[in-house]
């Protein structure tokens, strides 16, 4: 697993804590009584360090009373914003990745007139000029792309790959 999947899944355990707070919930409230999931199965997806696998998805679609695994894996803009950046900030910083490269090529083709400043704050400029755009797609992407049956995992891979689409393609 790289850094740009696992600060989705960071992100994600972030939200999912949240949500229980908002709701009041535990550890314990996780499952029905047929098949109830472990707690330490739950602070594990939470703090990034387990999958959320296809079997404990319904449990989580159930207890925080959510529709679908969209409304999990990117619940809202907010949610959306505060991954993008964290993103956009994380490749800023790995600057021997390729995404770095295709990140910074990016911004001094689009911000030609600001050669005195630093990548970091063209990053910064960047994301609040597009942040609403970049949710957008993301969004649209996600929905088009995710199934409801898919893995945290598997939903980190596909963020990773979305986000190296749209370096390439804006």
């Amino acid at each position: 697993m790289n850094n740009i999947q696992n600060n989705y899944l960071v992100n994600l355990g972030r939200h999912i804590r949240k949500q229980m707070r908002e709701n009041g919930l535990t550890v314990y409230d996780f499952g029905t009584e047929e098949r109830m999931v472990d707690k330490s199965t739950i602070s594990r997806i939470i703090n990034s360090k387990e999958n959320l696998s296809r079997k404990n998805l319904d449990a989580f679609l159930e207890t925080l009373v959510l529709k679908t695994s969209f409304c999990l894996y990117f619940h809202d803009n907010f949610f959306c914003y505060e991954l993008i950046e964290s993103t956009l900030e994380l490749i800023e910083r790995e600057k021997t990745s390729c995404l770095f490269k295709i990140l910074a090529k990016l911004l001094r083709e689009k911000y030609v007139d600001f050669s005195m400043l630093d990548t970091y704050s063209l990053v910064r400029i960047y994301f609040v000029n597009n942040r609403d755009t970049m949710t957008n797609n993301l969004q649209h992407f996600m929905k088009e792309s995710l199934t409801t049956t898919m893995s945290s995992f598997e939903v980190a891979k596909l963020y990773e790959k979305w986000i190296e689409d749209y370096l390439r393609n804006n």
